[in-house]
Parts: C-alpha cells; structure tokens; sequence
C-alpha cells in the first residue's frame, strides 16, 4: 500500500519530494529491514533448508536487500565534469551538494558521437579518458551500456557538452553493496531455473494434481467498420508512383523509402493510408506536383465540434481551402493566437491538431520535409539535404542544379504528363543518391522489404476477425463441455433402429460427432496459427527494417505480447480446451490497445540508452509474464461465469471445475512470477550498467515490484490458507489484474516516468472504467450470490462442505 501511494505523492508532489520523504526516509529503510529480517526468521522456522532449491530462492532475497542496504550506507558517488587535454579530480555530488576528491586524476583525451549509417541520429557517446595515478597513465573508455572500472570504481557517460570538447561521468565506488547484490541475482536466477527441474517442488506436484483433467470458459463484445470511395483528383500514374516511392529520404532520423513517408504523410492527413483508391504515394504526389487541384479535396480530417464550427463543416473532412477566407485569412488564427497566449480555448487540442495539418501541407509545398539529396560536408559526416535548405559553399555547381531544381522538374513533367522524362529523372535522382552516399542507402532488399512492411496492415483485419472468432469460439467450447448438440446414445440406437435400418443415420451422427469434436478445433488451431504468422512476420519485417529487436515502444512491445498469447494458447489447447478462445479474444484486446496511437507507426531508431540486449531480454521476460498472468485472470473468469450459466442442480460440476481451474491457474502462476521476477532483475541490471544504480523507485520499476508482491502471496497457501479456496483463489487472481493493468496502462498514461510511453490513451476513459468494472467487479459478485444460491439449495446435502 505505501509502495502504490508513493508512486501517486510523486505524481503530485515531485520525484525530489519521494526521494527525500520516502524513498530515501529511515522509516523506509526501517521497513525493509524489519521485512528481511522476519523473512529470514521464516526461513527457519520453516526448516527450508531442508529444501535447498527453495531455500535458495528465498535467502537470494535477503541477499538482494542486504546488497542494497550495503550500497546505500558504504557506496559513494558523484560528477566529474571534464574536458579535453584537462586533469580533473573532483566529485560533486548534486544530493547532498558535496565535493570529494580522487586519489586520482581523470583526463578526457577525446569526446566523439557514433550515427547510425547515413543519418544525424546518434547511436552512441563515447568518452575515451585516462586514469593518472601515481604517474601510470591507464587507458579507458566509456559509453552508454558500457561501463569503464578500475580499482573499485565505475564510470558510466552520462552527458557532452555541445561544442564536443567535454563529457560528464558519473563516478561510482561501491565495493561491497555491488558484489553482493549481484550474488544475490545469481542466487535468484539459479534457483529459479532448478525449481521447475527439481522433484517434489510445488510446481512439480501440481502438474501430477489429479483435477488436471478439464476447465472452463469466458467472454467479451467489439466490432469494426468499412469504407467507400469518389472520384479522385489529379496525380501520378501507378506505376510512377511506385517508382517514385522507391526514391530514398531522410525521414524521423532515418534513411527510408519515399514510399514510408508518404505513407505517414497521408495517415496524419487523412486518417489513413491511403485516399479513395490512390496509394499514400499518390497523395504525396498529388500535393506536391498538384496543388491546385488537391487544395479542395476533402482529404483533411477535423476532429471536434469546435474546428468543424470555425470552419463551417458538415463533416469530419475538410479541403486546404476550407481553412481559408477567400484564399487569405486563416479561420484559426485567432483561437490559435489566443492558446499560445496562454488563454482557455475549447477544442484547444483539436485546433492545435488542425493547424498541423495545414502546415504539414506548407512543409510539403515548400519541399522543407523532401530531404532527398545526401551530401558529405567532411570525412565522416553525411547530410541530407532538402531543396529548401542552405546549400554549404563547397557543393559544386551541378550538385547545387540538382538538390534545387530536381523536384521542380519532376512536377514540371507530371503537369505535362511526360511520363518518360518523369521516370528518366527519378533515375538520375536514385543514381545522384547512390553516388553521393554509397552503401549507406538502403539496400534493394531492405527497400523491398519495407514495402512489403507499408502494405503489411494486418493488426485491424486481424484483432476484429480474433474476436468475432472468439465469441463464437467461446459458445462451441461451452456447448460442447456442457453436452448439448450431444446425441443420447440410446435415443440414437432407438432412431436407429426404427427408422435407418441401413446405418446411414448411424454414419451421419458419427460424421456430427466427430466434426463437432476434431474439425471445428482443427480449424480453429489453424486460424490461430496463421495469424501468430502473420503477426511474427510483422516483428520480423520491424527487426530487419529497423536494425534492432523490435521491443522498442508501446506498439512493438503489445504486439509481441499478442504472439506470446497464441503461442501459449496453441500449446495449452490440449491440457484447457478454453485456452483456444482466450489465445482468439485477448490477442484481439492486446491489438486493439495497440491500435490506439496508430494501427502500424513508424519505425525510429533507439535512443543510445536503449541500445542493450539486456533491454530486449527484461521486456521480454516481463512482457511473457504478463501474458500468463492476462491467462490466469482469464481462467478466473471462465470460473465465475461457468457458475453464473449453470444449473442450481449442477453444483458439483461447479466444484469440480473450480478446482481443476485454480489447479491449472497454479501451474501458469510459477512461470508468470518467475519470469517477471527475472525481468525485473535482469532490468535493475540493465539500469546499473547504464544509468549506475540498479533500482530508482521511478513508477513502473515500484508497479512492477507491488505486481510480484501481490502474485507471490498465492503461492504460499501453506502459510495463507485463504488461497486453497478455489472462488477466493479466482476472485484474487481477477482483482490482482488490475494491479498489472495498473503496472502496464495506469504508470504509462497516468503516473509517467521514466518507463512511461506517454500520450492520450485515444478512447473514453469513463467506457474504459465501466468495462473493467463490469468485468472485475459485477461478475465475481453475480458469481458470489449465485454459487451462495446454490450452496443453499444444497445445504442438507451431507456430502457437500465444498468451501468457498
């Protein structure tokens, strides 16, 4: 509970004010200690050291705790701010506003900045310094994610200055709380691994627990919409439009096909990827070579009342022209005026987001955002350039013909229709781009592959289709568990035997049964495999594009979520025959959540910090883990409606599956906090390689915490009886989604941080909170009161003590 009303004090208060007050308070600390130290006492009370494997994971707590209490009490820090050719062995440490001195001196012999290929975008920042002690001059080098030590202390890059010529270190000596806690992680992740390979764990006696024989059920409601088109305006053939789209541009930081900025040039227009039946290339082409045409194209989409009033609309789409008063006055001008002025203006967002479009437009008109022509200004550094810009003086004669006039002669030729001389000069273009940059362009495969990438929308088709099929997924699976559509063996031989004499109705009810059993799953299966293709496919095409392992923001992250979700659905199917239509609905939920910003964004290249593999493996592991705990809530939920839609009579099928589904909820239970526990871990490792500190209470890192509290307490029913009640089992594992909803969703858009992927959620927050509640709160208590009914009914029944 302090945990998660510290994370809002500091929403409100400041991450300084938690620091100090909280965070850092001895009441604080006291806490931890008092907690290890009853931990400890547990331990052996319980004689776990009979049990080396659990006593393994539990003591690597203590020595995790006892690590950080070292570090907080013996380590010592500070900045060290130093520049080029200049001796420094200073600290200071901005916490407590000290100053230490090295027995060392510290000099930076060189600063440099590492792009990706082509690009302006940094990749890394390295210092290369020398350690002068005693008149031995040591060597080192630090970067992001790469940690320079010596003798006991570490330097980690923090920041430059901007004339290049000076760096930041953080300075960093913990002898004894880092050794330590490290071991602790060692410790952890060792006996984790041996806890699923050891006989006689707990997880090992659930998977030989009879009640592993059946389960159960869920539900839940979406839809989706279409499209039709009209008469287009004036742009470029479709072949020349490929052709054009193929031309490479310096777009967000990175070398890419016209064809992807066209793309979201088109999406931020128009709402989507294309207009009508013209591709996003078309549309580029439209505005740039057509202007007086497309000004009064409805292509622009408003949102909000406000706009669509200043702008006298009868729709959501508005043409360029629409903006103006005869040509010349801008209709936002004044509510434009009056926001930047600092004044309340309803529909503020919405005009802010109309008048980027608009200038969107006047970027593309002036050619400001075409950086198409690359050129070296020194040895090392490429710059693209765009017609608009200030050419450097050293640019020869034709370069400077080329970069200023190419896209006029292109427009030139497409008002013209000279086709031929159009592609001709798109062709000396991609050759002047090859010439002047070489093999820091795309290949033709990466060219190919992207836009295959661009065309590659299949997160809308297939979160809509996931949950219609889901729905009905979700009814065959339940009517088959319950019997129906089942024929009575001996009312089928009296049929038989009365009315076929020849076996054919025998033969037909036999061809029911078995497609009823075998083709409508087989089916199934195959739909989910297909579309966990397809979804691989895309994360693949992400990676090979971008570079890097797509785990990089909310979107990529969400989609490999969805992949877990099938796979663990495909491989569950036959020990839980519900696993089919959760894999169907909540893949469908994670995609759409995605959808909210956009239903494919753009690819950018990673922030230096981000640039680890030890990022990747911590998203990973957590993102698997949420994964299998969204599976036991949904497993909580088939319990509460599998006794909200049976018969009074039936309660001892209730019971039955209640506990077989807290059984299976167990199994799924060891993996989902294992692995979250090693995300978390493998995370505070990441953090100490690139920031110094292992952990810094920031709002996700203390959820992520509270969420394997609150997942650990199930598994300890020896000491918590409470949990070996099915119906509390379930209702804590629904009410403990909440927790990892909060952890994901809540710190992102809510709380912020350092982990938050930020911005509007995009939906109505009141739906939002009426549909959760809806589902975590109304159907565990109809699924009380009903299962309380049917207790009742039953209560003369002596061999009925099922408790709940």
């Amino acid at each position: 509970m302090i945990l998660a009303l510290a994370t809002f004090v500091e929403k409100a208060k400041g991450t300084p004010f938690v620091a100090e007050n909280i965070y850092g308070s001895w009441w604080f600390i006291g806490i931890w200690i008092v907690i290890a130290f009853c931990g400890f006492l547990h331990i052996i009370k319980c004689k776990m050291y009979k049990k080396p494997i659990t006593f393994l994971l539990h003591i690597s707590f203590i020595v995790i705790l006892t690590g950080a209490f070292l570090t907080f009490t013996t380590s010592s820090e500070g900045k060290i701010h130093l520049r080029k050719g200049k001796p420094e062995n200073t600290l200071v440490n901005e916490k407590n506003n000290s100053r230490q001195r090295l027995h060392f001196d510290v000099l930076l012999s060189s600063f440099e900045i590492e792009y990706y290929p082509g690009t302006q975008a940094p990749y890394d920042y390295i210092s290369n310094i020398k350690i002068i002690r005693n008149g031995i001059e040591i060597n080192g080098k630090v970067s992001m994610n790469k940690v320079f030590s010596d003798k006991g202390y570490r330097f980690y890059q923090m920041s430059y200055d901007k004339d290049l010529k000076g760096t930041t270190l953080l300075v960093k000596s913990d002898r004894y709380g880092l050794p330590v806690t490290y071991a602790g992680y060692f410790l952890l992740f060792i006996s984790m691994i041996g806890y699923f390979c050891i006989p006689n764990t707990s997880f090992r006696k659930l998977l030989n627990h009879p009640a592993l024989k059946q389960s159960a059920i869920v539900i839940l409601i979406f839809f989706g919409a279409i499209n039709i088109g009209i008469a287009n305006p004036k742009s470029i053939p479709e072949e020349s439009a490929k052709q054009f789209g193929q031309l490479q541009i310096l777009y967000k930081d990175r070398i890419c096909p016209m064809q992807t900025f066209s793309k979201d040039f088109t999406q931020k227009l128009y709402g989507k990827t294309s207009y009508n039946s013209m591709s996003s290339e078309q549309v580029l082409a439209g505005w740039l070579f057509f202007f007086d045409e497309w000004k009064d194209e409805p292509v622009i989409k408003v949102k909000g009342k406000t706009v669509q009033q200043l702008l006298d609309l009868e729709s959501k789409y508005a043409s360029f022209s629409d903006f103006f008063i005869d040509g010349k006055n801008y209709k936002l001008a004044a509510p434009l005026q009056k926001i930047r002025m600092g004044e309340t203006v309803e529909g503020a967002k919405d005009i802010i987001a109309a008048d980027e479009k608009i200038q969107l437009i006047f970027m593309i008109q002036s050619k400001t955002l075409l950086k198409v022509f690359p050129q070296y200004v020194s040895e090392k550094e490429l710059i693209w350039y765009s017609p608009s810009d200030e050419l450097p003086k050293n640019i020869s004669e034709n370069e400077r013909l080329v970069i200023k006039g190419s896209l006029s002669l292109l427009r030139e030729y497409a008002q013209q229709k000279h086709w031929q001389d159009f592609s001709y000069t798109l062709d000396k273009l991609s050759v002047f781009q090859r010439k002047s940059a070489g093999e820091l362009l795309l290949s033709p495969q990466k060219i190919i592959a992207e836009k295959i990438f661009n065309s590659f929308n299949i997160v809308k088709p297939i979160a809509f289709s996931h949950l219609l099929i889901g729905i009905f997924a979700l009814v065959y699976f339940f009517r088959r568990e319950n019997g129906r559509g089942k024929v009575d063996k001996a009312d089928k031989v009296d049929k038989i035997d009365k009315v076929d004499k020849t076996g054919i109705i025998d033969k037909v009810e036999t061809w029911r049964a078995t497609s009823q059993n075998k083709i409508i799953p087989a089916i199934l299966n195959l739909v989910l495999i297909i579309s966990g293709l397809l979804i691989l496919i895309m994360i693949s095409l992400r990676g090979y594009i971008s570079g890097r392992i797509p785990l990089g923001n909310g979107f990529e992250t969400l989609q490999f979520l969805a992949l877990c979700i099938i796979v663990l659905a495909l491989i569950f199917r036959k020990r839980m025959f519900l696993s089919i239509p959760f894999g169907f609905i909540f893949s469908s939920l994670v995609m759409l959540v995605s959808m909210m910003g956009s239903a494919n964004p753009q690819i950018t290249q990673l922030q230096p910090v981000l640039i680890s593999p030890l990022l990747s493996i911590h998203v990973s592991l957590i993102m698997i883990s949420y994964t299998l705990f969204a599976f036991v809530a949904f497993i909580a939920i088939a319990a509460f409606i599998s006794i909200i839609i049976s018969k009074q009579k039936n309660i001892e099928l209730v019971n039955n599956r209640m506990l077989q589904l807290s059984v299976f909820s167990k199994i799924l239970l060891y993996p989902a906090l294992f692995l979250l526990t090693a995300g978390i871990f493998v995370g505070a490792i990441w953090a100490e390689v690139s920031w110094g500190t292992y952990w810094s209470w920031d709002p996700k890192e203390t959820w992520a915490l509270i969420t394997m509290i609150v997942y650990a307490l199930p598994l300890h029913e020896k000491s918590l009886s409470l949990f070996k009640r099915p119906f509390f089992f379930h209702f804590y594992s629904l009410m403990a989604m909440l927790v990892v909803l909060m952890t994901y969703f809540g710190v992102n858009y809510i709380l912020g941080g350092m982990h938050s992927y930020g911005g509007n959620i995009g939906m109505n927050v009141y739906l939002i909170i009426t549909l959760v509640l809806a589902v975590f709160v109304v159907l565990p208590l109809w699924g009380y009161f009903k299962y309380r009914k049917m207790v009742k009914q039953f209560k003369n029944n002596n061999n009925f003590n099922f408790p709940l």
